[in-house]
């Protein structure tokens, strides 16, 4: 900006301006025209005027001014002060205003590093918001949001905060105005586990979910219209669930419908099913990657929080994947011949398992080298039938099939003079991965 400024007279404003026109290619011959006019119009030879314009086509690309570094540089100083000292508070905003980058779960289990608990939905207690509250410790946790339920609308949310607090699942069924899926959704996440969790299980809930929408006429997708009579009626019954006989969720179930229905894992890691068959196979955690030697071969494995595979100089395609393995997040580069033979398990996969090389650039920099990748459910089955070795011929076999190949032959050039692959994708990193999130628990064991 300042070299425009300067070498043709015009104010930084219009400088700025010719900067982001350059990022065009069908204007770039119109800008070069009045470049090269207006320097020879004011003395520059000929040789610097070109010197000069390949300086600054080159420079369009990516360019960035002062002024948008100092935009991005004052509120990530503010957000780093709020973070380290209110923790709570700072993570409950960043989870409501969407995080944007990085799923919530990942944001939620960074607020868990900082020992600030992660609390379940509760519909006497969540709100609209993921709001700060203290827990039995004395600290502070997060409760999770009534918004965060799946396929959940604004009026529902609305009229379930309006209506509470409840004294149980028939008193929530007749006041609460919720359809028949939000009331099943909302028990599958423990939404009443406060109110019932002492006495019955979730699945005992889910029965009499549909014998009280039978009851109260509740439809799937039109609310109904509850008489003041009928509402009377149930303050005055004392409405206690009874045991099925149906066998509770475990653990697992109870994680997958959480990520299926929050998008979150409250009560459990989704990666701690995985943990015996990990130690096994001497995959190393985030937290000891600092331990291991550069050049050192390892196995790591995590849910796929973050994929960019942005434009590079070269032309080639290279996937830089951020693993999250509850002890933190980890980072993978895969060039393109690793691309070759596992690209349908990198770009179609959310449970990863991956080899690769310790790439080590300073005291605290760590990075991974990938050369392969499988999907973390299909290890598993090989582990349960065949235990270690099963997984490590699985491991030393290549895959058959292609079904995303890359074409390495294939490469834009830009006006600029920036080489790039036909496949960069430019979107934020992350941007799908709240949806598929959901469909990653369903490969949990």
């Amino acid at each position: 900006m300042r070299i425009v400024s300067v070498m043709t007279g015009c104010s930084l404003e219009a400088a700025d301006l010719i900067r982001r026109r350059m990022g065009d290619y069908e204007q770039l011959d119109e800008i070069r025209e009045w470049f090269y006019k207006s320097l020879r119009t004011r003395g520059y030879k000929l040789e610097v005027i070109e010197q000069v314009w390949d300086v600054l086509r080159s420079f369009a690309s990516f360019g960035f001014c002062k002024a948008h570094a100092a935009a991005f540089a004052l509120p990530t100083y503010q957000s780093a002060w709020f973070k380290a000292h209110h923790p709570a508070a700072f993570v409950a905003g960043v989870l409501t205003h969407d995080p944007g980058m990085y799923p919530k779960r990942l944001i939620a289990d960074d607020a868990r590093s900082f020992g600030v608990e992660i609390l379940g939905l509760d519909v006497n207690r969540s709100s609209d918001t993921y709001v700060v509250e203290k827990t039995v410790t004395g600290e502070f946790g997060i409760r999770i949001s009534l918004a965060e339920v799946k396929g959940i609308s604004s009026q529902e949310v609305a009229d379930i905060i309006h209506a509470a607090p409840y004294s149980s699942l028939a008193d929530f069924v007749a006041r609460s105005k919720a359809s028949r899926p939000i009331v099943e959704r909302i028990v599958l996440a423990g939404g009443f586990d406060s109110l019932h969790g002492q006495m019955v299980s979730r699945r005992d809930l889910l029965f009499h979910v549909a014998e009280l929408s039978a009851e109260f006429k509740l439809k799937k997708t039109v609310r109904s219209a509850i008489t003041d009579q009928i509402s009377l009626g149930m303050q005055e019954i004392t409405w206690i669930p009874e045991r099925t006989g149906l066998p509770a969720l475990s653990l697992a179930d109870r994680v997958k419908y959480e990520i299926e229905v929050l998008g979150i894992d409250v009560s459990a890691h989704v990666m701690s099913f995985y943990l015996q068959m990990l130690t096994e196979l001497n995959a190393v955690p985030a937290k000891h990657l600092l331990q291991v030697r550069s050049q050192s071969n390892v196995l790591i494995a995590g849910v796929k929080v973050a994929t960019q595979t942005p434009p590079i100089r070269s032309g080639k395609r290279v996937a830089f994947v951020t693993l999250e393995d509850s002890t933190g997040p980890i980072d993978a580069t895969f060039f393109e011949e690793a691309q070759d033979q596992y690209a349908p398990v990198l770009f179609h996969s959310w449970l990863l398992l991956v080899s690769g090389t310790v790439r080590r650039t300073g005291p605290r920099g760590v990075s991974i080298l990938a050369n392969g990748c499988w999907e973390l459910s299909e290890v598993y089955r090989h582990w349960k039938t065949g235990g270690v070795k099963s997984v490590l011929d699985l491991i030393g076999s290549t895959p058959i099939t292609q079904l995303d190949p890359v074409a390495p032959t294939q490469i834009w050039e830009h006006a600029s003079g920036f080489r790039s692959s036909p496949f960069a994708d430019v979107r934020p990193a992350g941007s799908d991965i709240a949806r598929s999130m959901r469909s990653a628990a369903k490969m949990a064991p």
